[in-house]
């Protein structure tokens, strides 16, 4: 922890126990090179195209953000760039030097290609193997979250994700 907190003070400075702080608080179960791992470039702006687009329509607007970690090569690269592909169009088996061939891959990738089918044929990517999904909101931040268990956060990181914006 000591040589992670030691590079986050390069880009953070005096925020640096702030953003610690609040990566603990948004993501619990973390390790120190999820610190420095993080997407700071993706999600932050993700939240700032959601909320634009969402004061500017009322056609449904959904946001989701992969966490599941990739067992591949001991789980050393996390949730990475491009592991979602493998997942959403379902085809662990041309893809699983990214996400595996595990069951859980398979189950996780059978959930999110269903939510990608759902949301072609009607705009809407509920579905049964899924928490209700709301549509985005400025104000509540309504976003999927694709772990081994999906589940519904609202907001849960646009405090971490400012912070980021704020050193960039």
């Amino acid at each position: 922890m000591k040589d992670a907190k030691a590079r986050l003070e390069k880009t953070y400075g005096d925020k640096t126990d702030h953003y610690i702080a609040l990566f603990a608080q948004t993501y619990p179960d973390y390790s120190p090179q999820d610190l420095l791992s993080i997407d700071t470039l993706f999600r932050p702006n993700t939240i700032l195209v959601a909320d634009a687009r969402a004061a500017q329509t009322t056609v449904p607007i959904y946001s989701y953000l992969l966490t599941w970690k990739s067992p591949v090569e001991n789980g050393s690269k996390g949730s990475f760039h491009g592991l979602d592909i493998p997942l959403a169009f379902n085809n662990i088996e041309l893809g699983k030097h990214w996400s595996s061939d595990t069951g859980e891959a398979y189950a996780l990738a059978d959930k999110m290609s269903s939510a990608w089918i759902q949301f072609a044929r009607t705009g809407n990517p509920n579905h049964s193997t899924l928490p209700a999904w709301k549509p985005y909101s400025q104000a509540n931040g309504e976003t999927m979250i694709f772990a081994a268990q999906p589940k519904v956060l609202n907001n849960h990181d646009r405090e971490l994700m400012s912070l980021i914006k704020s050193v960039q």
